[in-house]
């Protein structure tokens, strides 16, 4: 996974570090709340033939394999994290 700024600039993780991804560039499904209702985010990696995932090998991304990822990516989140979500009325 890597965070790429709606497409630009890819560049790796860093593990332990703080990072900011954009997902602007994702599918977004909207639908009208009532005051307090609660928000649930939902992350997902695209699983398709049609996109290469980068495991982050070293590799060129068309010859990697899990086999060579090493340990599952692992995403905290700390209290002090949020969601910019773009409100209309």
């Amino acid at each position: 996974m890597s965070g790429n700024g709606a497409g630009v600039g890819r560049h790796g993780l860093t593990p332990g570090k703080p990072q900011t991804l954009d997902f602007t560039a994702g599918r977004l499904v909207s639908r009208r709340l009532d005051p307090g209702s609660r928000v649930v985010a939902q992350f997902s990696l695209v699983e398709s033939p049609a996109a290469e995932v980068n495991y982050g090998c070293g590799k060129d991304v068309s010859l990697e394999t899990s086999a060579g990822a090493g340990s599952p990516l692992r995403v905290d989140w700390p209290r002090e994290s949020f969601l910019d979500l773009p409100i209309s009325r």
